[in-house]
């Protein structure tokens, strides 16, 4: 038996991404019209357990971002996580249990809403903690690599996906109610070889982080506003099918996605990706009037790109971590937050529009409208400049050099976060300190920060007095002495 433990416990962190892939896998069945496969279960029900689980992940969400080191130490634990699986698998059961109770009239409507929205909101928010116990060692890569792992669960989230769907019925609702239980066992290895980032943030929120936020709220609402539309006016028998082609056709997607970041040498433009992705949304959800595209096709096209531009804002807020030293509890609670909110006022709005629209005519029109201005605005608060001053370039052959001299260190930046600490640096001088190390010339750094050349030479001679070094020499030296002296976090 130990033997096994033994065997099993080497493989993280590759079970740690097949956690994330269930997570993720769950969420695309539950989510989707594939789960209308169970006979009791309705469109309704859908949209209701989309919304209600949103909720509940809200709260949790915004409470790993306000307290990140209690709920990191209470929250990620075992015995809470695998209370938390408990807990979800409980709500689960009973709420396919209350759908059978009242297609049989067995249980009053007042009843049965109550008990129904509390057993989703309780599910929402208890598999918070499982998807942010799953994405902490994403935090740690280097942003290519990182996206090749996104990438990885991302497939392994669909070969579940097709399991469950196209699976016997009681296998598939065995399978499906225990997955919050398979994910909390697939952490099991972590909790004595997981490094975690540093719970110290190196730079605290600024105006570029709010934008980002707030755009992905928007971006999140334009890509869920137009989902009733879709849902109106698709045959109901092609439901199933769908979704499914939805998910290969991410699946197509992702590996070009992969061919793309093997392929482009230096810094990979996330930002110009996401910009055209949601470009390309734009595009989509106006094919209906102006190539006549049919409801299946739309359908298909719209529900994969929402689920790349989910895995691309994973990507960039693990990218963001990576080379800040966030604390990922607090980038992702709030970035999460950001975008179940914005998926839930998108689902909420459009299912207001149904019920003010008579025609579909006017449905599509007031849809489109809403998507156009919402992507209007989120470009205008966020525009693609912004992304790359926020996702500075890495130099991952460096950190690749490093990994293979089998040097102790995690990341560049804790070595780097614990010179500028020792040094006593300001804010700005951080800032400042942080290109220096990467290398960056004066004025790279004055472009990168919006400051003039002379500033930036200002804030270097502070920095050397304060390190007591006297040339970028000297500083490479002194940051290689941190690196050396790094030790794995506890």
């Amino acid at each position: 038996m130990k033997n096994v433990l033994g065997k099993l416990f080497a493989q993280y962190p590759s079970l740690n991404y097949v956690g994330l892939a269930l997570w993720l896998g769950w969420s695309a069945v539950a989510f989707s019209r594939a789960f209308e496969f169970y006979d009791f279960i309705s469109a309704s029900n859908v949209f209701g357990l989309f919304t209600f689980i949103q909720i509940g992940s809200i709260v949790v969400f915004l409470l790993a971002a306000v307290l990140p080191e209690q709920v990191s130490s209470r929250l990620l634990s075992p015995s809470a996580l695998f209370a938390s699986a408990g807990v979800a698998t409980l709500c689960i059961v009973s709420t396919i249990a209350l759908f059978e109770l009242a297609d049989e009239g067995a249980i009053g409507s007042s009843s049965y809403a109550a008990i129904y929205a509390i057993a989703s909101i309780l599910t929402g928010a208890s598999l918070v903690p499982l998807f942010l116990k799953c994405i902490v060692p994403f935090c740690s890569q280097a942003p290519k690599r990182a996206t090749l792992r996104f990438a990885q669960t991302l497939f392994q989230s669909g070969l579940y996906y097709f399991l469950v769907v196209g699976s016997p019925r009681i296998f598939s609702l065995v399978l499906f109610c225990l997955t919050p239980l398979l994910i909390v066992i697939l952490q099991i290895p972590t909790r004595s070889s997981t490094a975690k980032p540093s719970a110290k943030s190196t730079s605290q929120f600024n105006r570029p982080f709010i934008g980002l936020f707030v755009a992905m709220t928007i971006y999140a609402i334009a890509m869920r506003i137009f989902e009733p539309y879709v849902a109106s006016v698709l045959p109901r028998d092609s439901s199933m099918f769908v979704s499914s082609f939805s998910i290969c056709l991410l699946l197509i997607v992702t590996i070009a996605l992969v061919c793309a970041v093997v392929t482009v040498k230096g810094a990979f433009p996330f930002g110009r990706i996401y910009h055209l992705a949601i470009a390309l949304l734009l595009v989509t959800v106006l094919s209906p009037s102006v190539f006549n595209s049919s409801p299946v096709m739309l359908s298909i096209l719209c529900l994969a790109i929402v689920h790349f531009l989910t895995m691309l804002y994973r990507c960039i807020l693990a990218y963001i971590v990576f080379q800040s030293g966030m604390n990922p509890m607090k980038l992702f609670g709030f970035g999460m937050a950001a975008i179940s909110l914005g998926s839930l006022i998108g689902n909420v709005a459009g299912a207001l529009l149904i019920r003010v629209a008579s025609e579909l005519e006017l449905l599509y029109l007031l849809s489109f409208a809403m998507v156009f201005l919402c992507i209007i605005a989120a470009f205008l608060i966020f525009p693609e400049s912004k992304m790359k001053a926020l996702l500075l370039p890495v130099d991952e052959p460096a950190l690749d050099a490093l990994e293979n001299k089998e040097r102790p260190v995690k990341w560049w930046m804790e070595a780097a976060e614990r010179a500028a600490r020792q040094g006593r640096l300001s804010e700005r001088e951080k800032e400042v300190f942080f290109l220096l190390v990467r290398g960056k010339s004066t004025q790279q750094i004055a472009d990168k920060l919006f400051l003039s050349p002379y500033t930036v030479k200002a804030h270097t001679r502070n920095i050397y007095a304060k390190l007591d070094i006297h040339s970028r020499n000297e500083l490479n030296d002194y940051v290689d002495k941190q690196i050396n002296a790094s030790q794995p976090l506890p």
